[in-house]
């Protein structure tokens, strides 16, 4: 009976498991004709979007070469958005900026929380997005290719956005280096995420214009530019302060010595005047000669002692006399 029973309820139990997967090849082909579309209609608007100017320019941080080529299409494009992604320090961009174009400040956008080449596009991605970019221009360098290159057509690709490469040159030694498993684990990562991207957004918290930077915040904290873009690093206000009070003391040290040397200058002296004469000692006088002391008498020899190891005299042998009288 017990048999019987168990068997029942694992038929049950497997005609319930073959109701519910007869909905897996519907589930699929739903799957398949969404995607399907989805594919369609982005390259098409991938096509449709390729043979129209950028509609931003998109830098990808890492040189400040960069900057300095995007601060002069700037000057071309005024009115074109800009977007750097943890670019060089923001007075140096600012002062770079102000130099090249300084009318398109308010177009240039700064986002500070990527550390990383695929950070780059995670969050620049919804930025884009929220001001309708269906093309833009990535600016990168030379150090960064293929990589950067693949991982835009993938992550950018995938939300209908065209990327228009431009490659800058760039001086020195590259900071990043390049390999086969780093593009490898970028590439597949970049795949992965070009899936989830299109639901989940992340959003940046440091996103703000390049004309709303506090310059006098950074003069106090202190900056370095690179050397290629002719600005000129500060040092924080702290340690100007401090440099400032040492020159001031320094300062206050040379004002007592020249007053020492205002009061020495007054002191009438010849530098080549022969120095007085001193008067001389008088000599003193001789001291007498003390007489001399009287010799005293040789005192007499004490007689020699026997030594411990002289003989000792003989005595005379006693006569013994044996028997009567």
């Amino acid at each position: 009976m017990r048999h019987k029973f168990t068997n029942s309820r694992y038929r049950q139990n497997l005609g319930q498991l073959r109701r519910k997967l007869q909905f897996l090849p519907t589930l699929a082909f739903g799957l398949c004709l969404v995607l399907g579309i989805w594919l369609v209609i982005n390259t098409i608007t991938l096509v449709s979007a390729s043979s129209k100017p950028a509609d931003a320019f998109f830098v990808l941080g890492g040189s400040i070469e960069r900057e300095i080529y995007v601060s002069k299409l700037a000057q071309r494009y005024p009115h074109t958005p800009i977007l750097i992604s943890r670019g060089s320090p923001d007075p140096c961009i600012l002062k770079i900026f102000q130099q090249q174009a300084a009318a398109s400040l308010q177009n240039v956008w700064l986002e500070k929380c990527a550390y990383s080449t695929f950070g780059n596009f995670y969050y620049s991605i919804p930025i884009l997005r929220h001001w309708g970019i269906h093309k833009v221009k990535l600016i990168t360098s030379q150090s960064h290719l293929p990589r950067a290159k693949w991982m835009a057509q993938i992550l950018l690709g995938s939300h209908g956005i065209w990327v228009d490469l431009s490659i800058v040159h760039e001086e020195g030694v590259p900071g990043n280096h390049e390999s086969r498993l780093k593009t490898g684990l970028d590439v597949t990562r970049s795949l992965l995420w070009a899936a989830v991207s299109q639901i989940i957004q992340p959003q940046c918290p440091a996103v703000y214009k390049l004309a709303d930077v506090n310059t006098q915040v950074w003069q106090l904290q202190g900056f370095r530019c690179e050397h290629q873009s002719g600005v000129r690093s500060q040092e924080s206000g702290v340690r100007s302060q401090e440099s400032g009070g040492r020159s001031q003391e320094s300062g206050v040290r040379r004002q007592e010595s020249g007053g020492r040397s205002q009061e020495l200058g007054k002191i009438p002296h010849t530098p080549h005047s022969p120095l007085p004469t001193l008067p001389r000692l008088p000599t003193l006088p001789r001291l007498p000669t003390l007489p001399r002391l009287p010799t005293l008498p040789t005192l007499p020899t004490p007689p020699t002692l026997p030594t411990p190891h002289s003989p000792l005299p003989t005595l005379p042998t006693p006569y013994l006399y044996y028997g009567s009288i």
